[in-house]
């Protein structure tokens, strides 16, 4: 073999990894920060693409927080979470079939209107149960400007806690990839 052969491959595969590594680096450094919300240990996380605006959320049943972020090209993000009181989280424990039946059935109601209530116009409301928890999901649209806009609300029940996440883009660009890797983050802990 030809010695002069053996340090010209050791040179290029040297060289082949250095780009390689600067490849990588490149990409690392390209992907947006994340901001996870809540910042404190919770039943549930989502990751926004950036830094939202947190704010404090008061309901008759308990009270949150709302993060939300506005992204490039009419896309809005916003993730709502609140812990169960200990009342709330034991009376879910030890629920009958049927209470559970009437539990979700109330909360398929409860989409309904929020639909309503939200303006949305053929709206549709889907039920998922997966490893992240019971989830009631409703979609619809709304125009602004003469444009089409579509919501879609997701809402996480757990065993502590709540999270409804919504996103809304123009119609002819729902889901961008922010919003799917919005939904798509979502942990259950």
């Amino acid at each position: 073999m030809n010695m002069m052969l053996v340090p010209i491959r050791i040179l290029a595969l040297t060289f082949f990894a250095a780009c390689a590594l600067v490849a990588v680096q490149a990409q690392v450094q390209r992907r947006p920060p994340t901001f996870k919300f809540p910042e404190t240990e919770s039943e549930y996380t989502v990751l926004f693409p950036g830094k939202p605006t947190i704010r404090q959320i008061y309901t008759a049943e308990a009270e949150g927080l709302e993060a939300r972020l506005s992204l490039p090209e009419s896309v809005g993000l916003r993730a709502e979470f609140a812990q169960l009181s200990a009342e709330q989280a034991r009376s879910l424990v030890n629920l009958t079939i049927e209470a559970k039946k009437n539990l979700n059935e109330r909360r398929i109601k409860n989409a309904w209107e929020y639909a309503e209530t939200s303006g949305l116009k053929r709206a549709a409301v889907r039920v998922e149960d997966d490893d992240r928890g019971w989830c009631v999901s409703v979609r619809g649209y709304k125009e602004f400007n003469g444009v089409p806009f579509i919501y879609e609300t997701k809402f996480f029940y757990g065993k502590h806690s709540v999270m409804f996440l919504t996103a809304a883009a123009p119609s002819s660009r729902f889901p961008t990839p922010a919003i799917s890797k919005f939904y798509a983050s979502l942990k259950q802990h």
